[in-house]
């Protein structure tokens, strides 16, 4: 009875003194680990505000960067926008009302240049002046092939020097293309136009619209306007048509070079494209 008795003050003043050593190992990096959180917090916000500054507010991929020059992990993007809604940073979620169309069908493909889309959209300026945008897109990577920008209506042959612009930096001057590509659009008359078409088949792409009353199906060049109308279009000044198509090549290089997809692991197309080239 006596050694048990031994036993048990024995175990409890073992318990009293691991207790003592956790407590005293939490007390003494607590301090620490907040200085860690408040620098990583001021990183991502210090990110923030500089591209805020700059028009674009885009801190992930900034931080992502410099987080990978520094061999250190980027910061969790949950993280990131918590931060960023603690300091009111956050973009508007939605740039255009309920949407009430739908498809069933798959615009994404698996390999680059196996499909392109092209759409259209307007720029207000505010000094009354329209511009007029047309682009194409690449639908695996989603990198901005070329666009082409008029203040008066887009036409057939508008279509065709996006065409030819959308074709030279990936393939050259080439006549044709090494493979059939598909050119998706909508039922545009520049789109539609039989001199298009049949540009489009001597330079390799195959001519593919949306079905009638259903621009939706081209779902990955309206989430594009979407996307440009809201972190670029909305946040510059676009006083006239001139500083407009200036600016143009500046926010479609961005968004190649620097703006997260998540269909594309939160990585740009540049860096999707990167990773997928042997070696």
């Amino acid at each position: 009875m006596r050694r048990a008795e031994i036993w048990a003050a024995f175990y409890n003043a073992l318990a009293v003194v691991m207790t003592i050593v956790v407590i005293a190992a939490l007390f003494y990096s607590l301090p620490a680990r907040a200085e860690e959180g408040h620098s990583d917090e001021h990183q991502i916000a210090h990110g923030a505000y500089h591209h805020l500054y700059n028009g674009i507010m885009r801190p992930d991929v900034k931080n992502s960067s410099c987080c990978s020059e520094q061999g250190r992990p980027a910061p969790n993007h949950k993280r990131v926008y918590r931060v960023m809604k603690a300091h009111d940073l956050l973009l508007q979620r939605h740039a255009g009302g309920a949407e009430t169309r739908w498809h069933d069908g798959r615009v994404a493909v698996e390999r680059s240049s196996l499909r392109w889309c092209s759409d259209r959209f307007e720029i207000g300026c505010a000094n009354g002046e329209t511009v007029r945008v047309a682009f194409a897109l690449d639908c695996c990577d989603r990198e901005v092939l070329g666009h082409v920008a008029t203040t008066e209506g887009l036409t057939g042959e508008d279509v065709q020097d996006l065409m030819i612009t959308a074709v030279e930096p990936r393939f050259g001057s080439v006549n044709r293309l090494p493979e059939t590509i598909e050119g998706l659009s909508d039922n545009g008359s520049g789109d539609i136009a039989h001199d298009t078409k049949s540009l489009a088949r001597e330079m390799g792409l195959e001519p593919r619209t949306t079905p009638v009353q259903s621009p939706h199906s081209n779902g990955l060049a309206e989430a594009f306007v979407r996307t440009i109308t809201r972190d670029d279009v909305r946040v510059n000044p676009i006083p006239d048509a001139r500083t407009v198509m200036e600016s143009l090549p500046l926010w479609f290089e961005h968004d190649n070079s620097l703006h997260p997809h998540k269909a594309l692991g939160d990585r740009s197309p540049r860096e999707f494209i990167a990773s997928r080239q042997p070696g």
